[in-house]
């Protein structure tokens, strides 16, 4: 992906630095999309992904060739359906709106999964779970409103694009001084730039609730003030699109930031600044790129590793996880994790081996058994929290399923919270909303036994 959107500010900028300039931007761009986030699969980092294809493979020069990314465009929306705007949004950022087989390649990946689904008879819960969450308001316009990270850094955009158009200004057309106010810019992005991935590290979640928000912001102001002037014509597309991106990748219930979307956020600012030297000081363009991306790179790199390697999500540090899951959980052989986590799974594993051939379920942080587990999850959802299970009728099927299986089916639940299993054993206790399946098969299902970290239940 980090590629992906190096090659398209190239290709909208028309600079040539080569493979060994281009690297260093590459590094750190991947080093922002990656921050704190665990190598796990998710939808959003999927989508971002396929959109990021798409839209490269969009921009080339005849529509044959555009259809097949016009495809990867439309495939995000499978991932997740808030990058359903980025449909129309890339269509006609490329100009194309008026095509009709541009819109038809687009719009196929969607339509064929609704006719699937439907031919399977999946309709109904496909609605269900489709139309299952809301609240766009609060993901995707409070955090922009109601804090001044991303006010504060469109300001600062704008202040950086400001600095470009200066030095074209009537009243500075001559001499050197004219000549260092785009320099002036260039050193202000480079600087927010590597400012704002010193963050990667910080404590919880300072970079994705702040300073991602203050990238975006920056690439927001330095696109409209430069497209005042039609500075940067040809990146604002590609800047638009970006935008649009890591807007839609931060509306989500659980990961309410555009931070994965920070790696293309941060190479869009840049060569968005450099094109304003390209015209005319193409060499001069070419060593602030080199000589910025490497600063910038050395700059955020002990920060990315401590970020890797001390924020680990729900762990300890990298140093501390010193208990192997070969094993324990099916699939895990190779990773290692804290001690107390270990614990907790090796008392599931046990648990589900007193079992026997009996069918079982496991409810309900445990949603990784199920990935390489030999027996299916019985259950309608591996992951049956409140984010999941956020409608009446959404934890009327999961309860009826559980009745259902009633009698032929043991339910391993679990008694502490997942979350900070890494720092302590906290129970979670019978009025937890998050929780509502383990509440549910308390008060519904008969208790058979018990370990020390899990109940059993028929």
């Amino acid at each position: 992906m980090s590629w992906c959107w190096v090659e398209l500010g190239l290709g909208a900028t028309g600079l040539e630095p080569g493979l060994l300039v281009a690297l260093p931007l590459i590094a750190l761009s991947m080093m922002l999309s990656s921050h704190t986030f665990p190598p796990m699969a998710w939808h959003t980092v999927d989508g971002i992904l396929l959109a990021s294809l798409g839209f490269f493979a969009s921009r080339q020069p005849s529509l044959r060739s555009r259809l097949p990314g016009y495809v990867l465009l439309g495939a995000s929306a499978l991932c997740k359906q808030n990058f359903l705007a980025l449909l129309p949004l890339g269509v006609i950022l490329n100009r194309d709106a008026g095509r009709v087989l541009a819109w038809l390649a687009t719009l196929l990946p969607a339509v064929a999964y609704v006719t699937i689904m439907s031919a399977l008879g999946a309709g109904p819960d496909m609605r269900q779970q489709l139309l299952a969450l809301t609240g766009l308001k609060q993901s995707g316009i409070t955090p922009y409103i109601g804090a001044p990270w991303w006010a504060g850094g469109a300001a600062l955009g704008g202040l950086a694009a400001w600095f470009h158009r200066a030095g074209n200004g009537a009243k500075m057309a001559r001499g050197k001084v004219a000549a260092a106010w785009p320099m002036l810019g260039l050193v202000l992005v480079w600087l927010m730039v590597a400012a704002l991935g010193r963050q990667v590290n910080a404590d919880r979640y300072l970079f994705l609730d702040r300073y991602s928000f203050v990238l975006l912001g920056c690439v927001c102001g330095f696109t409209v003030v430069s497209g005042i002037g039609k500075k940067v014509e040809s990146m604002i597309p590609v800047a638009a699109f970006a935008v649009g991106l890591a807007w839609c990748s931060g509306i989500s219930k659980g990961y309410q930031t555009p931070a994965h979307a920070s790696g293309p956020l941060a190479t869009v600012l840049v060569m968005a600044s450099l094109s304003c030297l390209a015209p005319a000081r193409g060499d001069l363009a070419r060593r602030a790129w080199s000589l910025g991306a490497c600063a910038a790179a050395l700059v955020i790199l002990p920060c990315w590793w401590s970020a890797r390697h001390d924020r680990i999500y729900n762990e300890l540090a990298a140093s501390a996880l010193t208990a192997r899951l070969d094993g324990v959980l099916p699939g895990g052989v190779g990773i290692r994790t804290n001690p107390n986590t270990f614990e907790v799974l090796a008392d599931l594993n046990q648990a589900i081996g007193r079992v026997g051939a009996r069918q079982y379920a496991v409810v309900e942080d445990v949603a990784g058994w199920w990935a390489c587990s030999k027996q299916r999850n019985p259950l309608p959802a591996d992951w049956p929290q409140s984010f999941e299970l956020c409608t009446g009728e959404l934890r009327r099927r999961f309860s009826a399923s559980a009745l259902a299986l009633r009698g032929r089916t043991t339910f391993i639940v679990q008694k502490v919270y997942m979350s900070s299993i890494s720092y302590s054993f906290d129970p979670v206790g019978d009025d937890n909303f998050y929780y509502g399946a383990v509440v549910w098969i308390r008060a519904h299902l008969k208790k058979t036994g018990e370990t020390r970290f899990w109940d059993v239940y028929e």
